[in-house]
């Protein structure tokens, strides 16, 4: 089981309930960014299927992207998240507005060597939650580390995990003693 106490340090919970969120679409706008950060570099996205591989074309003929380039473009993307990436609408007030009566916490699959860089950009919009990381260099959560995460308020009573949705652009997953 990976070791994912390292990347939870500086989160503190307190008793109140927690909400967990997703940054990239939830928090961040994403698909819209991106399209336009493809467009400036000669590229388009085409939604065909729930991936990347397949939907990012070449403006000049067409043709598809192999999966290294499509690695590259994604490295430089969120290298430059600051300059393409902006909340998503009423994203900010909402967090704000929950955390009056909640613990907040980000997730988020980019790759960990890009944190500095990404709360760099959450604290400019003014949203100082605690972001988590996966524990894996390409960003991506294992079964293992999701389930492990203490990521449950502390409580001398079972906790219970709740699916629901505060607003229909905000899926998020609440625990409560």
């Amino acid at each position: 089981m990976p070791d994912t106490a390292l990347l939870l340090d500086h989160v503190r919970l307190g008793i109140r309930p927690l909400i967990v969120c997703d940054i990239d679409e939830v928090v961040l706008e994403f698909i819209t960014p991106l399209k336009a950060f493809l467009r400036a570099n000669g590229y388009d996205f085409i939604a065909r299927a729930y991936k990347l591989k397949g939907n990012i074309i070449s403006v000049t003929d067409g043709t598809e992207i192999e999966q290294a380039q499509i690695s590259d473009l994604l490295e430089a993307f969120f290298l430059s998240q600051h300059d393409w990436q902006t909340p998503a609408e009423h994203a900010v007030e909402t967090l704000h507005s929950l955390a009056d009566e909640a613990d907040i916490v980000f997730l988020t699959a980019m790759a960990p060597r890009h944190q500095a860089v990404r709360r760099a950009l959450l604290d400019s919009f003014d949203l100082p939650f605690p972001l988590v990381p996966p524990r894996t260099p390409r960003g991506r959560w294992s079964i293992a580390s999701t389930t492990a995460a203490p990521c449950r308020l502390p409580s001398s009573t079972t906790s219970s995990a709740t699916t629901c949705r505060y607003r229909p652009m905000f899926p998020i997953a609440c625990w409560s003693a």
